[in-house]
């Protein structure tokens, strides 16, 4: 098992701090687990994103708001329906922590069909750093892991695993890439 170190003590301590520091924004929204068709693998990642936001919003002096936790699916349209609920519901907030590229990227859709202006109006990270993320306007700030080093290391545990050795879990790094989204 491979754990980003971003995913999430370490999102929460090192980028998606320094997200929200680079955002200076007061109510962030996040993606949450709260949609039955998620998958155990994305449940997983959800949770430990939502606990490197309360630990981020805990060292920033914020206090968590429940009705900023938006249920959301791994995919553009499932993010972009969330952002509009949130929107119809009246809802204030001025930041979005998106649990990958492309929920953030479907948020960015909803927030400009809606007249809000990004970073001006809402400040926006992503997470991933898929190479559309520099190319969307305005360019999307991103936390980046290092994926193809993830996938040999599971690989290397795989066959390890296959020889009889206990894999053990091990945290990798990650990165906040600074674009224009977040306002910095």
């Amino acid at each position: 098992y491979l754990e980003y170190r971003g995913d999430f003590e370490g999102l929460a301590l090192l980028p998606l701090y320094k997200a929200y520091r680079a955002m200076v924004r007061a109510k962030i929204a996040l993606f949450t687990m709260g949609n039955p068709s998620l998958n155990e693998q994305e449940r997983e990642e959800l949770m430990q994103r939502y606990r490197g936001y309360r630990t981020a919003l805990s060292r920033a002096k914020l206090a968590e708001d429940p009705d900023l936790l938006v249920p959301a699916h791994f995919s553009l349209q499932s993010a972009q329906s969330a952002i509009e609920a949130l929107l119809a519901r009246g809802v204030a907030f001025d930041g979005v922590i998106a649990a990958s590229d492309v929920m953030a990227l479907g948020a960015l859709r909803a927030l400009h069909r809606a007249g809000k202006r990004v970073p001006h109006d809402v400040s926006l990270v992503g997470y991933d750093n898929i190479s559309y993320a520099r190319y969307s306007e305005p360019a999307l700030t991103t936390v980046d892991q290092d994926v193809a080093n993830a996938g040999r290391l599971m690989l290397a545990k795989l066959l390890d695993g296959q020889r009889g050795a206990i894999a053990r879990s091990e945290r990798l790094a990650t990165d906040l890439i600074v674009r224009e989204s977040c306002g910095a």
